[in-house]
């Protein structure tokens, strides 16, 4: 019988904490798994033999798509890496063997094309601290780098569109910058920084406060909180210093809006308009010169004229007066050829004086109805002696359909047709001189009349027509020698008849004679008045017993005009001016009629006229003489009240035919003035209310200071005017209003409120300059009554 053990010997050991260890480190391998599983990203761990040790399922999909080849653990790594990526592959291999982590991105072709992927390399040690396997994790970025090619592609647009953006600013003339809300700069072109002489650096991001004058600062910012507040655009002007001087700007500052229309900034465009200002400011300079030089040219033609023929008037007046005396053959021849001197003279200065104010544009024309027949009858009068003297036979010859009752200027006719006639007297020696007058073209309401003058003289030879008008020219220096004259007659001809838009022409044969042409449209009708042959009928012992009061400063005019009047009879007062011609009225004398002349001293003419009417409120009829030259002076004499206008020099039949017409029927009872009857009429100014007031100092002062301020305000209108500073011309005529409404100067308060409104708009400012003329001539015309009242006041202290 077998033995039996006597015992059992066994040994047993706690595995416990290796199993749990071990359950552990499966539940961890488990965690690490899901986890690679997870991820969207490859993984691989890699031997150092390049076996590949773990996958995850990313990463077998990755390396189908790149090699289209399966990779399982066990898989040798190098056979799914590309021949031209193997060298990279192994040295950064070789590099997480020695301890090191890589990181690189990398770019595959995939069956769904190209692909980016960042790779990250890291060792993986034992317990001795040595690398036993290399992980890689590999994460496809081909999203974010498509993403980021998209994205520098925008930003290099958008660096490109911000380059050409800024070079079209910079390239601008204009001003341009951008604000913020806050006031910052964001944007400024090079225009602004060469005209603020500023860089970037120093202005964006900053504002005006940063790197400005503290006041303009302020300006700037309240335009900018208006475009904020207002929503709208705002003009605005400044002058900014530069490092060229001064530069003026007009800025238009206008709100910058997001897609969603909420306002993120303000925007500026500003025009540098200094060359303007300074051509404007040349343009002001040139223009007070220009009416400068045209006011001298303007008095001078006015002195001229009235130094040339007051001696005129002295000569050709003493003549007539020395012809109307007993006289033998001899004196009486020489008379003759002082009268005849004298008219030549007086031809020689008419067309000097005439020319100068055609040139200077002070040549007027009349619109008045006319007989042609008179003006005719009268032009060639005084040219019948003169070709019967001659032997040489002046006719006319009028076609019967050439209407009678016309409309235009008769001056000017007679003066065109007075020319040609003296040219034709004076260079025909033999045969016969004949003025034709035909209807060229006629309806109800105008005609086109031809007019030639056709003469058998001397001729003009061909090289010489063409020039024939221009100034100073005539035929030769012989026919200068022999005939005289100035060579203006023909230019002022033509010049006049150009001026009512007709057509002047000639022809001519040397030997044989010629033939000057020109047309002229008239209006048919009109009322005709008196002629001078039925106003001559007048009987003139009408005029005797007659007072006639003379305003002449010029001694030999004085006593030509004296005893001409004299001499028919007329009661005659000579007064040295037109200040001692209104203290005689003032005194109470009575007159039947008062001739004044223009220029005089202490009171003009026009003074004196405009006193006689409103203060003095006398309907005596007065009478404009004058030897200026001076454009619309005979309009201006109507306008002020004057009943005639008489040219020195003058013959006495002209004198006489103005005055009887004037006095004829004239009642000297109508000299009664309203003052007398309780009623004083002024236009001018109304000085009740100060006289109410009955306080004699306020009265002087208040006159006074109008007097000694109304100059000057003017003349600061004048200057705001003419540099177009129409804001100050406002200001000035406003604070000018105050002082004509005290004085009830109602005429100047009108014009002074339109120069104001038109200013203030800036709209019709060509008529400011109208009315700025009209106020200072109606100034100069109240300033002697003014004056006088003064006087008055303080005689009355």
């Amino acid at each position: 019988m077998d033995a039996l053990p006597l015992r059992i010997l066994g040994t047993h050991t706690d595995i416990t904490d290796l199993k749990i260890a071990d359950e552990k480190l499966r539940e961890s391998d488990q965690k690490i798994r899901a986890m690679l599983e997870s991820t969207r990203e490859g993984f691989y761990m890699v031997g150092t033999d390049y076996a590949v040790q773990m996958i995850n399922e990313a990463g077998v999909r990755t390396m189908k798509s790149i090699t289209g080849k399966e990779c399982n653990k066990g898989a040798n790594f190098l056979d799914f890496i590309r021949p031209e990526r193997k060298n990279i592959f192994l040295k950064t291999f070789q590099t997480v063997l020695d301890g090191k982590s890589e990181e690189n991105e990398a770019k595959m072709e995939s069956a769904e094309g190209e692909k980016w992927f960042q790779n990250s390399y890291f060792p993986v040690f034992n317990e001795k601290n040595e690398v036993i396997a290399v992980c890689m994790s590999s994460k496809d970025i081909t999203e974010r780098k498509l993403t980021e090619k998209a994205l520098n592609r925008i930003r290099a647009e958008r660096e490109e569109y911000q380059f050409r953006l800024q070079s079209i600013l910079d390239n601008t003339p204009l001003i341009i910058f951008v604000k913020d809300l806050q006031g910052c700069y964001l944007l400024v072109n090079k225009s602004f920084r060469e005209t603020v002489h500023i860089d970037d650096a120093t202005v964006i991001g900053k504002t005006d406060f940063d790197f400005g004058d503290v006041n303009e600062a302020v300006r700037y910012r309240k335009v900018d909180e208006e475009v904020i507040k207002t929503l709208q655009s705002v003009e605005s002007e400044e002058k900014i210093k530069g490092p060229d001087g001064i530069r003026h700007l007009l800025l238009v500052k206008f709100p910058l809006f997001d897609k969603t229309g909420n306002i993120y900034g303000v925007g500026c465009i500003a025009t540098d308009y200094t060359d303007k200002v300074e051509y404007r400011q040349k343009l002001i300079e040139a223009k007070k010169k220009a009416e400068s030089a045209e006011q001298l040219q303007e008095e001078f033609l006015a002195n001229m004229s009235h130094e040339i023929r007051t001696p005129m008037n002295g000569i050709i007046g003493m003549t007539n007066i020395l012809s109307g005396t007993s006289l033998d053959g001899e004196q009486k021849e020489l008379v003759d050829i002082i009268r005849q001197s004298s008219d030549t003279l007086l031809y020689l200065i008419n067309d000097i004086l005439d020319f100068s104010k055609i040139k200077a544009g002070k040549f007027s024309l009349e619109k008045i109805p006319f007989n042609l027949n008179e003006v005719m009858d009268s032009t060639l009068a005084p040219f019948y002696p003169k070709a019967k003297e001659k032997g040489v036979e002046l006719s006319l010859s009028k076609l019967n359909d050439v209407p009678v009752a016309l409309q235009g200027d008769p001056y000017r006719l007679k003066q065109i047709l007075n020319n040609l006639l003296s040219n034709a007297i004076k260079f025909t020696e033999t045969g016969s001189i004949v003025l034709k007058v035909k209807s060229i073209t006629r309806n109800e309401k105008e005609t086109s009349l031809e007019f030639a003058l056709i003469d058998t003289g001397i001729g003009i030879p061909a090289d010489k027509l063409t020039g024939i008008f221009n100034s100073f020219e005539q035929a030769s220096t012989t026919t200068t020698r022999k005939y005289g004259g100035t060579g203006l007659g023909l230019s002022i001809t033509k010049k006049l008849v150009e001026m009512q838009e007709g057509k002047i022409e000639v022809s001519s044969m040397p030997g044989e004679g010629s033939v000057f042409r020109f047309t002229i449209t008239y209006s048919i009708g009109g009322e005709v008045v008196a002629t001078a042959q039925e106003i001559s009928s007048y009987p003139v012992n009408q005029l005797a017993g007659k007072k006639v009061l003379v305003a002449e400063d010029n001694e030999i005019n004085q006593k030509v005009i004296f005893t001409t009047l004299s001499k028919k009879g007329l009661q005659v007062t000579i007064a040295n001016n037109g200040k001692e011609a209104i203290d005689i009225l003032e005194q109470g004398y009575v007159f039947d009629l008062v001739i004044l002349d223009i220029q005089m001293p202490e009171m003009d003419g026009f003074q004196a006229a405009t006193y006689i009417r409103r203060k003095l409120a006398l309907n005596i009829p007065i009478v404009a003489m004058t030897a200026s030259a001076l454009r619309n002076e005979k309009m201006k004499c109507f306008a002020l009240g004057m009943n005639e206008y008489l040219t020195k020099p003058f013959s006495p039949e002209e004198l006489f035919i103005l005055l009887q017409r004037l006095l004829s029927d004239h009642d000297t009872a109508a000299q009664l003035t309203n003052k007398e009857e309780g009623h004083e009429v002024n236009d001018f100014y109304d000085l009740s209310d100060l006289h109410d007031m009955e306080d004699n100092d306020y009265f002087r002062e208040i006159l006074q200071l109008f007097l000694n301020g109304k100059p000057v305000a003017m003349e600061e209108i004048k200057e705001a005017v003419l540099h177009e500073d129409w804001e100050q011309a406002a200001k000035k005529a406003h604070r000018l209003k105050s002082s004509l409404g005290i004085l009830q100067m109602n005429n100047m308060l009108e014009l002074v409120s339109k120069i104001e409104i038109l200013a203030k708009d800036e709209r019709e400012t060509e008529e400011i300059d109208a009315a700025l003329k009209q106020l200072i001539e109606m100034f100069g015309l109240v300033k002697p009554m003014i004056e006088g009242e003064l006087n008055a006041a303080l005689i009355s202290v």
